[in-house]
This record gives C-alpha cells, structure tokens and sequence, in this order.
C-alpha cells in the first residue's frame, strides 16, 4: 500500500496542481482544455491506483479478506472493487464526455468526504490508544500497591518475604477497554461524519433541501408574535440531539472514569458523585437544546410548567421528596457508593444511589431498594464514613477460682497474634462483672474493615477457646444447685419402688 501510495503521489499531485491551477486562472479556454485532460488524467490513475489495491489477488486483499470475521466482506467483495475501480473511471469519461464542471464538482466532494472518513478514523484510533496507555498505566498503579501492601504486611508479621510479586507491563486488549467508553466513541464518529457528508452534499443533492422547505409549525414568541418557522430539518436535528444526549449520559461517565476522575485524589464515592452530577446536567443540556431547536423555550411553557409543578407537588409529593433527597445525598454525601449503612434495621453496603432510591446489597447478596428520603429524615448509621475502622468485643466468661492475671495475657496474646487485629488503637482487656457463674472479661479491639468485622468473631473466639484450654483456664458455663426442702411421701415410696437394683446399688455406692 505505501508503495502504491508513493506512486500515486508522484504522478498525481502533478494533475492536481494543473487543474487547480487552470481553474484558478479564470481562462475557460485552458480550464476546459488542459484542465479537462489532466482530470481525465487523474481519473484514470486513480481508478488504476484502486485496481492495484483491490484486485482480489492483491497481497492487501487476501490478507484483509484472511483476516475479516465478516462473511459479507467476502460475498460483496466484487461490489466493492466495482465502486472504487469504476467510480473514477466513470467520472474520467464523463469529464471527457462534455460534464467536466459537474464531475469536478462530484471528485472534490467525494476526496473531501473520504478526508473526513480517514481523519475520524485516525482520530478514534488515537483515542483508542490513550485508553490503552490509560488502562495499561491504572493496572500497573494497582499492581504496585498491591505489591506495598504484600511488602507492609510481611513487615508487620516480622518476616522477610523472598518472593515479592514482580512489576510488570501487564498487556491489555482493545476488547478490555470500557464498553461505554467504546460505545461513545463509535457514536461520536458516526455523527461527525453524517455532519460532515451532511455538509459537503447538501448542496449539490436536491433531495436533501426538502427538509429545510418542508415548514411544520410557526414560531410564537408572547408579546412579539410569529417570529420563524419550524421545519422538517429543525425537528430532525432536536431527535439527533436527544438521541446524543441519551447515549452520552450513558456511557460519557466511562471516559470521565478514565481518562479524568482516576487521575485525581478523589474516593471511588467522590468519583460516582461526580458522573452522577455531571450525567444529570448531560440530560438536562441536551434536553432544553433540542426543545429550543422547535421553539419551546421557557418563555413559552413557564406558566405551564409552574401550573404542573403545583399539580405534581400534590399528588407526587413523595416522588419529589425523594428526588430532593437524592441530590442532597450526592452533594452533601452522608453516604457514598461501597460505604456500609445501618437504615431502618437494613445494613448492607451502598451499591447505587439514583434519583429516586439507593440500592443497598445486604450480607446476604439482597438488594434493598429504600426511599431516598430515609436517608435524609431518618437514622443513618455509616460505618465508614470518615473511618473505616470499627471495634469489636468479645465476652469471655472463665470459672470462678480461675488465674485471672493469666486470663488477661492470654487474651493480649491472643489479640496480638491475630493479623486482622490493628495494633493502633492498642487492643484493650477489661475485668467487667462477677457474674452468677462466671467472671466475665471483655477483649475490645479494632478491625481495619467492615468486612473483617463480619469475620474475625468466629477466628477470635477459636483462638481464645484454643489457647485457654493449653494454658487450663476453664472457660465456665451457668450452674444451678437445686435445693428439695420437702417431698411427696408417696411420689418417693414409688420412686424407690420403680428403681432398678443396679442402678440402686450405684446410687447407695
């Protein structure tokens, strides 16, 4: 291809410049003359140059046609070479045929739409390469602390780890990149290039003007009258609008994710409150753009609008309510996307928050979808709102006549044995309460997460019940004497007299 390219350069920008030149001299003579020859000229090179590239035994083709996973690029295969073999040779012959004005017209359009073509799609292949190198570069950030946290932990334990996972380029594929991020891309280019060939031939093909004539309704503006029309073409670019602005507020928070929020200080909380945000003002903007485009604005609904808001505060009042309280809740951020939240007895951790309600996944992998506004009117309990860091207690009751000093080292060691146990704040272990059977003790320490609070009960209280039975510290359970001071003489004769000799004979031993 670079060869036939190089070719194709050196012998046709000659012809370009010849007919531009002849069309810039204003000489109709040497326009129509010389001009007209070297475009014939051109023509026939190109349509060669086409031939060269996509004849089907071309070394291009066969590696193209090896490579497509589409059946269709092989069955109309000879409908493309038809189009771009014949295409130039058509307008070659035509020129040479007496409509050289109108082919010029034709080639400098096509060259200027195959252009914008080639550019969007040089230009989507550069955003695809800064989304590799931007997820490339994020997996390596991760691989990197998640080596420091191996390094710190073995350091916490006291040990020299020999085996440290080693840094590496981790390779990562187009087809890794975020699906709405590739969606927006696509979308972004195909609308560029309907714009663009929207443009280049909107001019030159009739059938295209008829949504410009075609008037559908008058433009009416309070206390000044009709001040436009609405036509066909106005209404076609609003849907186009709205259309935009739905797949951007879909997938528009993927590129932000990436290419922006990822390389700021910013919480994953922090982040989906700032995709929400902006989603909504997407919708919002796209929304009044394509309504002002056919002549709503809000000079003309605002009495409307204001009489729908007074109707629908009545009767949806809840609905708005919660809408109010989402938006507090994205601003204000009480609570954020992975935090973990006590409301109305539902603990769970926060997986979405919309504008209606927030969807809380529970420890038993249920979703709970609850009102926005309980957030807001009622007790919240956040367990991780400005720290992570939760206690938890563990009673012991040990018998009493126990070593109650040896009782208290071995819950300290037990605590400090434990790698889930944090040793700043200090674990703590407190003598409470003589009890009816037991001496009871506390061991009070703090876990880094609510994950690990959900677990450590169950390591804890097996290496206390383990360690005490080593050290013969007996862990007691409830006792009750109890006292007969009278008995039916009669229940006691047939008791003795219903009693097994031997088990008799047992019980006098």
């Amino acid at each position: 291809m670079r060869r036939a390219l190089r070719r194709s350069i050196l012998a046709g920008l000659p012809l370009a410049l010849v007919v531009s030149f002849c069309r810039a001299s204003g000489d109709i003579v040497l326009h129509a003359s010389i001009g007209r020859l070297a475009f014939v000229l051109a023509c026939l090179q190109h349509s060669a140059l086409f031939y060269l590239l996509v004849r089907p035994s071309g070394s291009l083709m066969l590696e193209l046609l090896s490579q497509s996973t589409h059946p269709l690029a092989y069955r109309f295969h000879s409908v493309w070479v038809a189009i771009t073999v014949g295409g130039p040779l058509a307008l070659g012959i035509a020129a040479f045929g007496g409509y050289y004005y109108t082919t010029l017209e034709l080639a400098w359009r096509t060259i200027a739409t195959l252009g914008i073509a080639v550019g969007l799609l040089l230009l989507r292949s550069v955003l695809y390469r800064w989304l590799l190198v931007s997820y490339r570069a994020l997996a390596i950030r991760k691989n990197r602390q998640r080596r420091e946290a191996m390094q710190r932990e073995s350091a916490e334990k006291g040990e020299v780890s020999d085996v440290i996972e080693a840094e590496r380029v981790p390779e990562i594929q187009l087809s890794t990149l975020n699906d709405q991020t590739q969606r927006l891309f696509r979308l972004v280019s195909s609308v560029a290039l309907l714009t663009g060939i929207w443009i280049i031939w909107g001019d030159v093909l009739p059938a295209l003007a008829v949504f410009k004539r075609l008037e559908l309704w008058d433009l009416y503006t309070p206390g000044v009258g009709i001040t436009g029309v609405v036509t066909l073409a106005d209404l076609a670019i609003a849907l186009l609008v709205l259309v935009v602005t739905v797949a951007a507020s879909r997938n528009l928070p993927g590129l932000l994710e990436i290419g922006v929020l990822q390389r700021l200080p910013l919480d994953p909380g922090a982040r989906y409150a700032a995709t929400t945000i902006i989603r909504y003002l997407i919708v919002v903007a796209g929304v009044v753009t394509a309504f002002s485009l056919i002549g709503v604005d809000w000079g003309s609904v605002q009495w409307l609008v204001a009489a729908m808001s007074v109707g629908l505060g009545f009767g949806l009042q809840e609905i708005f309510a919660n809408f109010v309280s989402g938006m507090i809740l994205l601003f204000e951020r009480p609570i954020r996307v992975g935090d973990t939240v006590t409301v109305n007895d539902v603990t769970g951790t926060v997986s979405r928050i919309r504008i209606r309600a927030t969807t809380i996944v529970d420890w038993n992998n249920k979703e709970l979808v609850v009102p926005n506004r309980d957030f807001v009117t009622g007790n919240l309990v956040n367990w991780t709102l400005s720290n992570s860091h939760l206690r938890i207690i563990i009673t012991v009751g040990i018998a009493y006549g126990s070593d109650t000093e040896l009782a208290t080292q071995l819950l300290y060691q037990v605590a400090r044995e434990c790698p889930d146990v944090l040793k700043e704040p200090e674990p703590i272990v407190v003598f409470t309460l003589f009890g009816d059977s037991t001496l009871n003790f506390d061991l009070r320490c703090f876990v880094p997460t609510p994950q690990v609070y959900r677990l450590i009960s169950h390591e804890l209280n097996m290496a206390i019940d383990k360690t005490f039975r080593a050290h013969g510290v007996e862990i007691a359970f409830p006792q009750r004497d109890l006292h007969l001071r009278s008995i039916d003489a009669r229940l006691l004769k047939s008791l003795g007299r219903d009693r097994d000799p031997v088990d008799s004979a047992r019980r006098e031993d």
